[in-house]
């Protein structure tokens, strides 16, 4: 990813502020969640997103929908009731 050209400095405990843009572009919000991980020479910071179905919690057979986490079986489970 280029840079976008903002230039922030870290503060004495290592901390940055997201600028406005980048925090609107994600939706990202006060005490929302990020993931950091690095990648060779790269810092990734990422919205977090929870990987876990938002209906049961179950953490396998995972599809992302809409910005939504939902497992298989109550993907299955919707298809079935609508059909009724």
């Amino acid at each position: 990813m280029k840079g976008i050209g903002i230039i922030r400095h870290m503060d004495g405990l290592g901390r940055i502020v997201l600028p406005k843009q980048i925090r609107e572009f994600l939706d990202l919000y006060s005490q929302d969640g990020v993931e950091i991980y690095l990648d060779r020479q790269e810092i990734i910071i990422e919205k977090y997103m929870p990987r876990k179905c938002v209906l049961c919690d179950q953490n396998a057979y995972l599809i992302a929908y809409k910005e939504k986490i939902l497992c298989q079986v109550c993907i299955e489970d919707i298809a079935g009731y609508v059909k009724n």
